[in-house]
C-alpha cells in the first residue's frame, strides 16, 4: 500500500466536522444574506476551490497532470466570467460578451480534461465508453434544443448574443 499519498476520505474526525460545519455557516450565510454577503461568499468558495485544486496537484502530484491543470484553468474562467457577469458596471458597452467568452473557455477546458480521462480509461479495442458518451450527449442535446435553444433563437435580442446564449444549454447537456 502506498501510505505517501492519503485517501480523500481518511481525513482525522475533527477535520472532516470542521468542513461540514464551514460548508453549513457558508450555504447558511449565502442563503439568508443579501446580494453583497451572498457575492462574498460566493468569491470567498471561488477562490478556495481555485487554492485547492492547485495545492492538490502540488500535493499528490499526478501522472498526467494536464487534466487537473485543465480543470484549474477552467475554474478560474469560470470564476473571472461569474464575477464580470454579476457586476455589470464591470465592462463598458464595447465587449459585452467577455464574461461569456471567459465562460465558454472553462467549458472547453472541461472538455478537454473529460476527453483525456475517457482516452485514458479505455483500451484500443474498446470504444464502447467513448459510444456511450456520444449516445447520452445526442439525447440530452435533442432535449435542449426543444426545451431552452429554440426558444432563445426566437427571441428579440442581437444575433451574437442569441448565439452565446444558444450555446449554453448545449454544453450543459
Amino acid at each position: 500500500m502506498n501510505t505517501k499519498v492519503a485517501a480523500p476520505f481518511a481525513m482525522h474526525t475533527k477535520r472532516t466536522a470542521g468542513l461540514v460545519a464551514v460548508v453549513v455557516v457558508a450555504s447558511t450565510v449565502f442563503v439568508l444574506g443579501d446580494a453583497g454577503v451572498r457575492a462574498g461568499v460566493l468569491a470567498t468558495v471561488a477562490v478556495g476551490s481555485v487554492l485547492a485544486i492547485s495545492s492538490a496537484i502540488h500535493r499528490y502530484r499526478p501522472d498526467d497532470s494536464r487534466c487537473w491543470w485543465a480543470l484549474f484553468g477552467a475554474s478560474v474562467m469560470f470564476m473571472f466570467g461569474v464575477s464580470l457577469r454579476s457586476d455589470p458596471t464591470a465592462l463598458n458597452h464595447s465587449f459585452p460578451l467577455l464574461p461569456d467568452l471567459f465562460t465558454l473557455t472553462g467549458y472547453a477546458l472541461v472538455g478537454y480534461a473529460l476527453s483525456r480521462w475517457i482516452r485514458d480509461r479505455q483500451s484500443i479495442d474498446d470504444i464502447t465508453p467513448l459510444v456511450d458518451a456520444g449516445l447520452i450527449f445526442l439525447g440530452t442535446l435533442f432535449l435542449s434544443w426543444l426545451l431552452f435553444i429554440s426558444p432563445a433563437l426566437e427571441s428579440p435580442r442581437s444575433s451574437a448574443s442569441t448565439v452565446v446564449n444558444g450555446l449554453y444549454p448545449a454544453i450543459d447537456a
